[in-house]
């Protein structure tokens, strides 16, 4: 039995690794080992709340971003994020991760709610503020979602990069594209959100080359983006003149979304 338990204990450490290790790539390979694992770490343990809910996030994040062919529904994200907050109420990262389902799936009163609750847990919390920031300004908190991103930002040299997506987004409503394009080059995760950042954020600033170069590399990445274009931005961007101010940028930039 101790033997057992040790595998168990092992299997989910391996899981939460191959998690964060897919968070810092992006990459297709590292989001199919990381579900993989984190299938088998619910298997074992299905009162694991941590684990229920970092499984909701590869789901709800492969159906925003695509990366991989898997059978990944917002629906399975919801029930596992739903599951990973009755576990573990009082967990940050099970109450953040429900409001980015919910943001996904267009609930923001819903995901309000929830990523309040989870600033509410612990406000001066550095480890999870980038991301609590992150949320509450795609949520529509524009006045305290750019704050908390900046503190986290200014406070924590090793804070995670959407930060940098939510002042982007914020500097972008603001028709500050110069502060745009610093947090768009900002944005390191590789995905192709930092080129149509980038692309956007050029191309309002007239340095068409640039952005132009940004949208080819925006290609390479999301071939089926001209089609599937306002999908990806609306997941993510809930304001529609921002939506627009995205779509425009990127067809100035020379990318036109059908």
């Amino acid at each position: 039995p101790a033997q057992r338990g040790q595998r168990i204990r092992l299997g989910m450490y391996e899981a939460v690794l191959r998690y964060y290790h897919h968070e810092m790539t992006q990459s297709a390979s590292s989001f199919i080992e990381a579900l993989a694992a984190l299938r088998h770490a619910v298997e074992v343990e299905p009162k694991n709340g941590l684990a229920c809910s970092l499984l909701a996030r590869l789901h709800a994040g492969n159906y925003a971003m695509e990366l991989a062919g898997d059978d990944t529904p917002l629906s399975d994200a919801l029930d596992f994020a739903q599951k990973g907050v009755r576990l573990e109420p009082a967990d940050q990262r099970t109450r953040s991760i429900l409001a980015y389902v919910h943001l996904l799936n267009d609930e923001v009163a819903e995901g309000r709610r929830e990523v309040e609750a989870a600033l509410d847990l612990n406000p001066h919390s550095l480890f999870f503020l980038d991301g609590i920031g992150y949320l509450l300004t795609l949520l529509g908190d524009w006045e305290r979602g750019p704050v908390l991103s900046r503190k986290a930002v200014r406070l924590n040299p090793y804070h995670w990069r959407v930060a940098h997506g939510a002042l982007w987004l914020d500097a972008l409503r603001r028709r500050d594209y110069d502060s745009a394009y610093y947090e768009a080059k900002e944005y390191t995760l590789g995905n192709f959100w930092g080129p149509l950042m980038r692309a956007t954020a050029l191309a309002y600033l007239d340095r068409m080359n640039k952005a132009r170069s940004e949208v080819e590399q925006l290609l390479l990445m999301k071939a089926n983006f001209s089609q599937r274009g306002q999908w990806f931005i609306t997941r993510y961007v809930k304001s529609e003149e921002l939506v627009e101010r995205i779509t425009e940028g990127l067809q100035k930039a020379g990318l036109r979304l059908v």
